[in-house]
């Protein structure tokens, strides 16, 4: 199984995507890049497994945020899989599209 990839600040706000999100968040984080915030990105392509080398991203960052067109699952999971992981939400769950 691959390691989970960053891209962007090593500390900070941690934004977290999977599945069809990933186009996206990329975008918005990139636009947040250019102007200097303190930002990152990092998709996960599967949840079960986690991605190895998860943990250690999570710890690195002051606040995560998971970016979901759902009720909330990878939230759930990161929340119950990872010790003292308190990661935010920000849910999409009409069917579409997040906007940037």
């Amino acid at each position: 199984m691959p390691k989970v990839e960053v891209i962007g600040a090593d500390k900070g706000l941690l934004v977290v995507s999977w599945g069809s999100t990933f186009g996206h968040i990329s975008e918005a984080v990139e636009g947040l890049l250019a102007k200097g915030e303190n930002i990152a990105h990092m998709h996960i392509d599967m949840i079960n497994p986690l991605p190895l080398g998860l943990k250690e991203v999570i710890y690195q960052y002051d606040h995560i945020l998971v970016c979901e067109q759902n009720y909330g699952q990878l939230v759930n999971v990161l929340n119950a899989s990872i010790e003292e992981c308190e990661a935010s939400s920000y849910l999409c769950d009409d069917a579409q599209p997040f906007t940037v």
